[in-house]
């Protein structure tokens, strides 16, 4: 893997490394976790004045799009986080998104929004179900303070 988004030169383009399967029957759930870690991959060395949350949103439909047999996306965005509870089993909306969003809700590409993915595995019918909570901050949150200078030597995001 090479994040190269910045580079004026890019090396071994010409010659990848292939990936060998030893099993063909787990080949399409292969590549498409192999795809998609370098995507998470580039997302991450993304700064975050060029990783918006809009900008985020983008990549994330892209890609979605591109395995809408197996993942599907809904997007809350701005005030609508106020009185959203899709995901929740109480009648609260999603106010702290909003509040933590709120400076830069002037700006239509950073207002703030919650992405909910939802894959469904080929053998859906073998596969148990699997919950993967994550966030996706694209602005510093003010983390720096508050970790050892060891930890922060490699950090690309909070």
């Amino acid at each position: 893997y090479s994040f190269d988004r910045y580079k004026t030169k890019v090396y071994n383009k010409d010659n990848p490394l292939k990936l060998a399967f030893p099993h063909s029957d787990r080949r399409p759930e292969t590549e498409i976790l192999v795809e998609t870690i370098y995507w998470v991959q580039d997302l991450i060395c993304t700064p975050a004045n060029d990783l918006t949350p809009g900008v985020l949103q983008q990549a994330t439909k892209a890609w979605a799009e591109t395995k809408s047999h197996i993942v599907d996306i809904e997007v809350i965005t701005g005030d609508d986080l106020l009185s959203y509870n899709g995901m929740l089993s109480t009648n609260y909306g999603c106010e702290m998104i909003h509040a933590a969003g709120r400076a830069a809700n002037q700006v239509k590409d950073r207002e703030p929004r919650l992405m909910r993915l939802r894959y469904q595995p080929y053998n859906k019918s073998e596969s148990p179900p699997i919950a993967i909570v994550g966030k996706g901050v694209t602005y510093d949150t003010g983390g720096l303070s508050i970790k050892p200078t060891t930890s922060m030597l490699n950090m690309k995001k909070d």
